[in-house]
């Protein structure tokens, strides 16, 4: 998680600069098994902290990689999960 200003990594609380695959035993799973990453100023609450990314308050850029692709993501098969803004009440 960058900082658009600055291109800096985010300061936070949580000392939490990435998601990856060596923190997936961390994360809460849905009762499906999905999997919702939470990326955002303030945090989302307890229940959701583990999976929280915690964003500038302001623009942002967000970097996915991708290690050791399969033939999907490399044939293009394979779309990346889009980011959605949370609902505003």
């Amino acid at each position: 998680m960058y900082d658009a200003k600055t291109q800096h990594l985010v300061a936070n609380p949580l000392q939490r600069y990435l998601l990856n695959s060596t923190t997936l035993k961390s994360y809460v799973y849905g009762p499906d098994g999905s999997l919702s990453l939470y990326v955002s100023h303030h945090n989302p609450g307890a229940a959701k902290q583990p999976n929280w990314l915690p964003a500038p308050d302001g623009p942002f850029y967000a970097v996915l990689r991708v290690y050791l692709p399969g033939d999907a993501v490399i044939n293009g098969s394979w779309k990346r999960p889009q980011m959605q803004p949370k609902p505003r009440n």
